[in-house]
């Protein structure tokens, strides 16, 4: 949610200079970040984890959707699906996630400001038959975006996202899961992003992820970018990468997603 509801669509990203790629690219995409259009697309993402000692991979199969309501009010989100390996155990998990962006400053060629504010609403299982457990989740938060247009070839963008996390007791006849979440997550990032050509548009970011509540890692930092190439006037492709490092703690993650509109 941090990046496609947090990330500007490259589309709200005006650069003074001609490039198509800014002025096509819209919203959504893939979990690493990126140019995004509005409309639909698919995200794959893959990578790698360990925490505590623990090892495991992760991958996850993402779909998201967007659609302009009004010139400043967007419904946006993703339905996914994904599975983690830890040593023998296979967890899998599906959830959808949505979002309300609100431009409250538009970026144009005399106002350098972007400002937007998203609720954010989701849920979220996960269950695993090696392990016999799983559980339910849902999330509630908002994200607060600010872009700034530095020059012709520079944009750069702060986002902080505050986000509550509940678990829902689950019965299987007589067993019940319940893996008693109770958590609050604040994000904070830094974003810059440029047009490389009139169709290629590079950015690079840093994440600081802080858990407020008791957890096994407290916090982390995020360091990534992506290059997202447009095809044609309604489609796009975009390849990430991630890095996750913390206090006995460390993941990657590469992505590679397509968006497009009708």
């Amino acid at each position: 949610m941090f990046f496609s509801q947090g990330f500007t669509p490259s589309a709200d990203l005006p650069f003074e200079t001609a490039s198509a790629a800014a002025s096509d690219a819209a919203a959504n995409g893939s979990s690493s970040g990126g140019s995004r259009f509005y409309g639909y697309g698919i995200g794959f993402n893959s990578g790698q984890f360990e925490a505590k000692g623990i090892k495991g991979n992760v991958s996850d199969l993402t779909l998201p959707f967007g659609v302009r309501l009004t010139d400043r009010v967007s419904l946006a989100g993703a339905l996914g699906v994904n599975y983690v390996t830890i040593s023998d155990a296979t967890i899998y998990g599906v959830g959808l996630n949505l979002g309300v962006p609100i431009r409250i400053e538009i970026m144009d060629k005399t106002n350098p400001w972007n400002w937007r504010l998203t609720p954010l609403l989701g849920i979220s299982a996960r269950g695993s038959k090696d392990l016999a457990g799983g559980g339910v989740i849902w999330m509630g938060g908002l994200t607060n975006t600010v872009d700034y247009r530095v020059n012709s070839k520079l944009i750069l963008g702060l986002v902080n996202q505050f986000t509550t996390h509940q678990s829902i007791a689950v019965k299987y006849g007589s067993t019940k899961f319940d893996p008693k979440i109770d958590q609050q997550i604040l994000k904070n990032g830094l974003r810059a992003v440029t047009p490389l050509t009139s169709r290629l548009i590079g950015d690079v970011f840093v994440i600081e992820t802080n858990f407020l509540q008791d957890a096994a890692v407290e916090s982390f930092t995020t360091f990534g970018g992506s290059l997202s190439f447009r095809l044609t006037q309604k489609l796009n492709v975009t390849l990430g990468a991630n890095y996750d490092t913390g206090d006995n703690y460390k993941s990657w993650s590469v992505g590679l997603s397509s968006a497009w509109r009708f």
